[in-house]
């Protein structure tokens, strides 16, 4: 049975033979940031990697796309991870968009936090990075840690928002609450540099820093 999501969605339909994991299964690496594009596609974590299905079997995936036509939140963000990364099917953006974006539409935090790298990068849609920050806020507002770690490095960089660390330090505190080890990284580094007597590289500053002249680097 495919994990439940941590926002309220319920279903007693049996997806999935073995457990897909639904946090984090499109991370990728903080330092995406800094990058403009990918030779070959988005990746994913070790850690979901590791946990992600060889695929499902025709059966199901003809089950999952019924339901997703039908509207099930949790049908279509399956099937937009099954595209994602070529489980049981090649390997195509365009339809793991379209199948996020459903599910996002209907407030899985999965789906909307994966469609947002899919903007940032831009595989299957317009690279668009203002509606990759759209849609990690969603995710985000919702809970998922992962989202607010990025939503808070988006406002850090100024990547599709204005540079705001007010508002990036809000949702890395948030992440940070969660128990993620990257946003506590960068917060203890941003607040430790805002304390009396830091050095003039601070963050704050009124020119926008890079990753190394503000001593912030995105964490691994």
């Amino acid at each position: 049975m495919i994990r439940r999501p941590h926002d309220g969605h319920r279903t007693s339909v049996d997806y999935a033979p073995r457990k897909l994991r639904y946090f984090c299964v499109a991370l990728i690496p903080l330092f995406v940031f800094l990058s403009d594009s990918y030779a070959q596609g988005p990746t994913t974590d070790e850690a979901a990697s590791s946990q992600a299905v060889a695929g499902p079997s025709s059966d199901t995936f003809e089950t999952w796309l019924l339901l997703a036509i039908d509207g099930d939140a949790e049908a279509q963000f399956n099937l937009g991870l099954l595209y994602s990364e070529g489980k049981g099917v090649q390997i195509d953006y365009k339809q793991a968009a379209y199948w996020y974006g459903k599910g996002a539409e209907q407030g899985h935090t999965g789906a909307q936090y994966n469609l947002a790298h899919l903007y940032l990068d831009g595989y299957g849609v317009e690279k668009n990075a203002a509606k990759a920050v759209h849609w990690w806020r969603q995710a985000a507002q919702r809970g998922h840690i992962l989202a607010q770690q990025y939503l808070g490095y988006a406002h850090f960089k100024g990547i599709g928002v204005p540079r705001n660390e007010k508002h990036a330090l809000r949702w890395f505190r948030e992440a940070a609450k969660g128990g993620d080890p990257r946003a506590q990284k960068m917060l203890a580094t941003i607040e430790r540099q805002r304390a009396p007597g830091a050095s003039s590289d601070d963050p704050s500053s009124t020119s926008k820093p890079s990753a190394n002249n503000a001593g912030i680097a995105p964490p691994t």
